[in-house]
């Protein structure tokens, strides 16, 4: 089940039917935890059957004693998802501890998506709700920046790379396919004749062309 906690009632009036179609897997909730009440209980009272919930940043709670983190640490320690969404978010992230931050528009606008991939596939995609549905585009392209803005920026792309550092570049770059769990074989094949004469330029054209092969199966 996914949960939604939304204090805004403009916004959830504006949300109300997309939530209302899929009611099997969604819903609006309230965290109405009173002050007497441990807030370990509370969760597994409530919200058992919760896989992913997503939260308005500036949610007020009844119980003053209880915040954001706290609920943050027991779902991720519980494996349960977690989306942080407000208007004051531009540019959205996933954390090393698996938060996601979104701008609550973009979260919105994406919530169909989320939504019918994990009626499907019964799994939380975070990332849908960043990126929408092609989101393995949108990590590939956010791949392919963070690559060449490492690698070609700042070297002349002409030189030849120098085979001491060839190993660790190339360790580096894989690393980053693996990551983002594409498949970088087709590339290191390729690499395997030139390894040790090869020139920036070379290297960002085999890179291009493998990224833009990966791109066309998205």
């Amino acid at each position: 089940m996914i949960y939604i906690f939304e204090d805004r009632d403009s916004r959830k009036a504006q949300n109300q039917d997309v939530v209302k179609e899929h009611s099997d897997v969604i819903c609006f909730a309230k965290f109405d935890i009173d002050t007497d009440q441990d807030l370990n209980d509370f969760i597994v009272e409530n919200f058992c059957d919760a896989d992913c919930l997503i939260f308005h940043k500036s949610y007020t709670f009844k119980d003053k004693n209880v915040n954001l983190s706290q609920i943050q640490s027991y779902m991720l320690r519980s494996g349960v998802k977690f989306c942080v969404y407000s208007g004051g978010i531009e540019h959205g992230s996933i954390s090393q501890d698996g938060i996601t931050l979104v701008n609550a528009n973009v979260m919105y606008e994406n919530l169909a998506h989320f939504i019918n991939y994990y009626k499907d596939s019964n799994e939380v995609i975070l990332e849908i709700l960043l990126w929408g549905e092609r989101y393995r585009l949108s990590q590939l392209i956010s791949m392919q920046y963070e690559l060449f803005n490492q690698y070609f920026m700042s070297n002349d792309l002409e030189a030849i790379i120098p085979s001491e550092d060839l190993d660790e570049i190339l360790d580096d770059t894989f690393s980053k396919f693996e990551e983002y769990e594409f498949d970088a074989s087709p590339i290191l094949d390729k690499l395997k004749d030139r390894m040790y004469s090869l020139t920036w330029n070379e290297f960002f054209n085999m890179l291009s062309t493998g990224i833009h092969k990966i791109e066309l199966t998205l």
